[in-house]
């Protein structure tokens, strides 16, 4: 009896499930599979391979995005409640979780504090709140300089002080991004997503010449960096959009979603082209009396592609707001109703972005 009370734990042990270990998702569409992170430096990421006791590295540059199967209890739970919809007990377990990380630094999860500080950063993008992007942004630069999270932050800082008409201070940010590029040696990506950044930003240039440039530095990013190559692509169409030139747009973004290794803010960026080109197709149509049914529901259902992409809030609630739009132009009760239910989506999710402002003159 007492050989059997024993071996019923020790088969449950037996049938416990391991860990999961980590995946890193590199920016050519490869991965590193099966492997536990020890650190993300900001010009490399250290990596144990499962079942290994050495070390590997791979450049942070080539880094799209890292699948973290374990991490700090606190970091954890924050996560989750962000995934069931929580997102203000996301915040907040995030914040107490940095707070407690400036005084005691867990030696297993190095990687953490940076990673969590730059969840507030993305979480704040993800609901428009370009404020909250600075604020946080701010404090991964002052804590985190040898983060791989470092250019992104400048990057994303400078995106929201754009977002907020600070333009000479977007400016002032990408200028010191420059810098760092410069006193600590970044590879050429973050040259390359700094010129681009600046180029998109300055008002002295026409369309054209915009286009023109953001297609010199997608032509240099090519395949060595092809998450720059994508952000200049879908600039290209925004120019040819800005200058009215609908169909050579649709051409390139409809090119980008044909591409198997764009990821998710390229694609929402293209999918919100789509169906701009479409949307005012439509109402061209509509003004000359035309049937322009088939064109609203094939601009409806890239609207609808694009706001699928959740956490791209370049995107996301412009997409909402035209989806709605386009469900206005069906000119029917049930399409007015689809639309209201969008428009408050808008306003709801996204209430500090001028596009909830906008959401609220056709509710």
């Amino acid at each position: 009896m007492k050989s059997n009370a024993l071996a019923l734990p020790l088969a449950l042990v037996a049938l416990a499930p391991l860990a999961r270990p980590d995946k890193v998702v590199l920016t050519d569409g490869s991965t590193l599979d099966e492997v536990t992170i020890v650190e993300e430096g900001l010009l490399e990421v250290t990596y144990r391979p499962e079942g290994k006791t050495s070390e590997s590295t791979v450049p942070s540059e080539q880094i799209l995005r890292i699948e973290f199967a374990r991490k700090p209890k606190e970091v954890d739970e924050a996560d989750a409640a962000i995934e069931d919809g929580n997102l203000g007990d996301g915040l907040a377990g995030l914040k107490a979780y940095v707070a407690e990380s400036d005084e005691n630094r867990s030696s297993r999860y190095k990687w953490a504090p940076a990673y969590a500080r730059w969840r507030l950063v993305e979480l704040h993008q993800s609901v428009g709140d370009s404020s909250g992007v600075v604020e946080f942004a701010d404090q991964l630069l002052a804590k985190e300089q040898d983060s791989r999270y470092l250019p992104m932050a400048y990057l994303a800082k400078a995106q929201a002080l754009g977002d907020l008409g600070e333009d000479a201070k977007a400016e002032q940010t990408l200028l010191a991004l420059r810098g760092v590029i410069e006193d600590k040696g970044l590879p050429k990506r973050w040259q390359l997503e700094c010129d681009l950044s600046l180029t998109l930003l300055d008002a002295k240039l026409t369309d054209e010449q915009k286009r023109d440039r953001v297609l010199e530095i997608g032509a240099e990013a090519g395949s060595d960096y092809p998450s720059v190559r994508d952000r200049a692509r879908v600039a290209e169409g925004e120019a040819y959009l800005g200058s009215s030139q609908f169909d050579k747009a649709l051409e390139v973004f409809r090119g980008i979603t044909e591409d198997p290794t764009a990821d998710d803010g390229t694609l929402a960026g293209a999918y919100t082209g789509i169906g701009d080109c479409l949307y005012q197709r439509a109402v061209t149509l509509i003004k000359a009396e035309q049937d322009a049914a088939s064109v609203i529901e094939e601009g409806l259902l890239a609207f609808l592609h694009a706001a699928s992409y959740k956490e791209q809030s370049a995107y996301r609630p412009k997409a909402l707001l035209y989806a709605g739009r386009c469900f206005d132009l069906r000119e029917t009760e049930d399409g007015r109703s689809r639309a209201r239910t969008l428009y408050r989506a808008v306003v709801r999710e996204y209430e500090n972005s001028p596009w909830a402002e906008e959401a609220k003159k056709f509710l």
